[in-house]
């Protein structure tokens, strides 16, 4: 044993333990009294990661590893928790790759097995590729299908250009056609490796028995390697781009580049984020927009920050002919953000919902145990609720109109259309 840490959550019913093995893969385990487990693994290693005859091979991997191991058939691996009405799933990011499991907590040494047998033994079969590469061509065209959604890589590709934070997730038929056996193994030994994966687990599990499973299911994960070092993406100039989809309605995203993950703008950004197009009906664009104008059903603001770089926008859909106005009514509102500090009620207010929606969150006990796991990857910290509310707390109105006008130093935003 390397090292344990343990911590007790605000609610004094969650413990968050952590544990690191020799090898430097750590363990993270939310203790908790429900009849349901969960049990992952985050890599850190996405898209972005990808050299460039490898464009979305690492989504393309996240499919495969249910293709078949050394040990099992495509069948046998989907078959193993659904057979005890559990589930497996996996997805990939710009920045990791994710596999999470939940199941009835009797069954936990099933999927800890499971997981690292895919992990670890996946085989990759010919067969098993040339059917997958067409099931991710369907995947492609579904997404192309939804403009609402392919907007946002578009914008990205625009904001990052060459660079491969620029690039979708999933590839281009042209780059998946070119993949083989050899391709996705090279990867994956590559790119996996200890020190940048996290195992994670949550439940009313012992927490030593949690150790010893995975100490005896992922003893041989021994690569020494270093991670892959990044290259830090340069965004482009204010940009205007229209481009003629033909559809009924007319999508935009109005953005720009933000802060990376561990900037001191991070918290106030999501502050601000949520306050001007956050998830509530109550949101400044929902009542300006939707609510005065009746110009839009659907106008979102968000914020994702990555490990070196970041992205802020602001995404509604609208009649053609009420895109101009519709711009007009989120530049309003920006700069209210820019130009005033909130008041004391709103600075209350703000901070109250973003800390609300923080404690609905942590009752999903799966996001739980996969946000931490994050966490300890980005920051080697894990954060309990009551840390992460103090952090929401502690934010200033003074901050947050430095964020605003660090974010917006303008007034100008980056607009992609689709019409």
């Amino acid at each position: 044993m390397q090292s344990i840490h343990r911590k007790r959550d605000i609610s004094d019913m969650i413990d968050f333990q952590q544990y690191t093995f020799p090898s430097g893969l750590r363990l993270v385990h939310v203790s908790d009294k429900s009849m349901v487990a969960h049990f992952g693994v985050v890599f850190g290693t996405g898209s972005r990661d990808e050299l460039p005859k490898e464009h979305g091979i690492a989504h393309f991997i996240e499919h495969m590893l249910f293709k078949g191991t050394t040990n099992r058939k495509p069948y046998h691996i989907l078959s193993r928790m659904e057979d005890v009405g559990g589930e497996i799933d996996a997805y990939t990011t710009k920045e990791m790759i994710v596999i999470a499991s939940s199941f009835p907590k009797q069954y936990f040494s099933r999927a800890v097995e499971l997981v690292s047998d895919i992990t670890f033994n996946s085989t990759f079969p010919a067969k098993e590729i040339q059917k997958e590469k067409e099931v991710v061509f369907e995947e492609i065209n579904m997404y192309k299908d939804s403009p609402s959604e392919f907007i946002y890589d578009v914008f990205d590709s625009l904001l990052y250009g060459d660079h491969p934070m620029g690039k979708n997730i999933l590839g281009t038929p042209e780059s998946i056609s070119k993949f083989d056996e050899t391709s996705l193994k090279n990867f994956w030994a590559r790119q996996v490796i200890p020190l940048n994966t996290i195992v994670c687990s949550a439940g009313d599990i012992p927490f030593k028995k949690v150790v010893a499973l995975v100490e005896k299911s992922f003893c041989d994960f021994k690569n020494i390697s270093s991670p892959v070092k990044r290259e830090k993406p340069e965004t482009a100039p204010i940009f205007a781009k229209s481009v003629k989809k033909n559809t009924h309605q007319a999508h935009c995203i109005m953005g720009t580049s933000a802060f990376d993950v561990k900037s001191k703008y991070r918290v106030p950004l999501k502050i601000l984020t949520n306050l001007l197009g956050g998830p509530g009906m109550n949101s400044r664009l929902n009542l300006s927009l939707r609510e005065k104008y009746g110009l839009v059903y659907q106008v979102d603001a968000y914020y994702y920050p990555f490990s070196d770089s970041g992205n802020f926008g602001v995404y509604f859909g609208t009649d053609s002919n009420s895109v101009d106005r519709c711009k007009e009514l989120v530049y309003k509102e920006i700069s209210k953000l820019a130009d005033c500090k909130l008041g004391t009620m709103q600075l209350h207010n703000a901070k109250r919902q973003v800390k609300g929606q923080i404690i609905l969150g942590s009752e999903n006990h799966s996001s739980l145990m996969l946000s931490t796991a994050k966490s300890v990857l980005m920051f080697d910290k894990i954060w309990t609720i009551e840390e992460i509310l103090s952090d929401v707390d502690s934010v200033t109105d003074s901050l947050l109109l430095e964020t605003a006008n660090r974010l917006f130093e303008n007034r100008q935003l980056s607009t992609l259309l689709f019409y």
